[in-house]
């Protein structure tokens, strides 16, 4: 039975079977394989892990930078709030400093308009006096000074604020002259001799009202030039009144509303000037009555025949002028009553008036008796309306080149310059804003226009 087994089975010799030959050899090549397959897991493997830990350090890099980043766009923000905190806090206390200014310029206005409300009563008071004494003259009585019925008038006269003393001793001696010409000359003479006084002074104060205008004019000529230029003002601009204006002048200049209404800045700039010429004696012996500077004579030459009348029109001011303060009044008045702040577009209710009455309205006392913000409004009406001149297609001024000038509506010819179209040409006027240049070209179409 076992030699059927080796005779129907396999034989399994080792040697001889050639199946046990090819197991063996897929046997070897399948471990050889494994052992590939096996190294090269563990190979890719390892790799695996060193990208696990580059992409984690790399994740942490990026988390420090961000980090880092964030910090400082936080300490820049923070940089930032501080830096605008010290300047809100620095542009409080600049509005404190000008909340504490206008308070002054306030409070210095209340007295101004006391004091004129004292001389409107000394001037009835004079008025009262001048009657009086009229008739007495015509009586041929005398005046005497030791009359107990003026004893009032006269102490009155003396306690007043706004009289200095140089002027009561003036009024003292007409007062004596009167007294004694009334008891050598007929009363005809002395009622002359007294009104030839009363209106030497009254022209010699109008002279002096229309030199401090001339100055307030030529300070907004330098501050307008400057501005329309883009530069900054400095001392050495305001020099040229050294020039044009006595030290008097200009001491009685800084006393007036007009000096006021400038700007702090200026007004040093000019008591500075006035403060480095004290111990020029060609500047305190210059006279007004011949203006040294020609470009300045210039300016003044439109205004020589308004000198010989201004006394005249600065006594009898024209109705319409009164008319024109009154109403300006009852809108600020009314404004104040509702308790709301006064508009440009409330001045534009005065459409019954003209351009010049307004113009002219500008130089008076009753303008200057305003608030500052009616001032500003009233020139800015001014402004706006010969603004609008040259919006024209063709141009047509209506007043004169100064009051242009003046207002910074056009910029001022330099010196050297004769006419608009040579300013044209020049390096200056590149430096002008387009709506000065618009109207610069203007002036020279309107130039040409004329000279043809």
């Amino acid at each position: 039975m076992a030699s059927d087994i080796n005779n129907n089975g396999l034989d399994y010799n080792e040697e001889t079977n050639p199946l046990y030959h090819f197991l063996k050899k897929q046997a070897t090549e399948f471990e050889l394989f494994g052992q590939r397959l096996r190294t090269e897991i563990q190979n890719s493997y390892q790799e695996f892990t060193k990208l696990q830990e580059q992409q984690k350090q790399e994740e942490s890099n990026q988390t420090n930078h961000e980090t880092t980043t964030e910090f400082q766009r936080a300490q820049q923000i923070i940089n930032e709030i501080m830096n605008l905190s010290n300047s809100q806090t620095e542009l409080i206390e600049a509005l404190k400093s000008r909340v504490e200014e206008l308070e002054t310029e306030s409070i210095i206005k209340n007295q101004d308009v006391k004091k004129l409300r004292q001389e409107l009563e000394l001037n009835k008071l004079r008025i009262k006096k001048s009657e009086t004494k009229s008739k007495s003259d015509t009586k041929g009585k005398s005046v005497d000074i030791g009359d107990k019925q003026n004893p009032i008038d006269h102490e009155e006269i003396w306690n007043y604020e706004g009289l200095n003393w140089e002027d009561i001793m003036n009024e003292n001696l007409n007062l004596l002259n009167i007294s004694k010409t009334t008891h050598t000359e007929p009363s005809s003479s002395n009622h002359f001799s007294s009104s030839s006084q009363s209106n030497s002074l009254s022209r010699e104060k109008s002279e002096n009202i229309f030199l401090i205008n001339q100055i307030h004019t030529r300070v907004q000529k330098i501050i307008n030039r400057r501005e329309n230029h883009g530069k900054k003002l400095k001392k050495k601009n305001f020099k040229i009144l050294a020039n044009d204006f006595t030290l008097n002048d200009l001491r009685q200049y800084t006393k007036s509303e007009n000096f006021k209404s400038l700007k702090e800045k200026v007004r040093g700039h000019v008591n500075k000037v006035i403060e480095d010429n004290m111990n020029n004696p060609n500047f305190s012996m210059k006279s007004h009555n011949k203006p040294i500077n020609t470009t300045f004579s210039r300016s003044l030459t439109p205004f020589t025949s308004q000198i010989n009348s201004f006394s005249q029109e600065n006594q009898e001011i024209p109705l319409i002028i009164e008319n024109l303060h009154s109403q300006i009044q009852q809108i600020i008045k009314q404004k104040e009553v509702s308790q709301t702040r006064v508009r440009l577009k409330h001045f534009k209710a005065l459409k019954s008036y003209t351009l010049n009455n307004f113009i002219q309205y500008t130089k008076t006392n009753m303008f200057n008796s305003l608030d500052s913000n009616s001032k500003r409004l009233m020139n800015l009406l001014i402004s706006e309306t010969l603004s609008r001149e040259f919006d024209r297609q063709n141009l047509v001024l209506s007043q004169s080149m100064d009051e242009y000038i003046t207002r910074g509506v056009i910029p001022e010819l330099p010196y050297g310059y004769k006419n608009y179209t040579e300013y044209e040409k020049s390096d200056m006027f590149n430096r002008l804003n387009k709506v000065l240049k618009a109207r610069v070209v203007k002036l020279t179409m309107l130039e040409k226009r004329i000279i043809v």
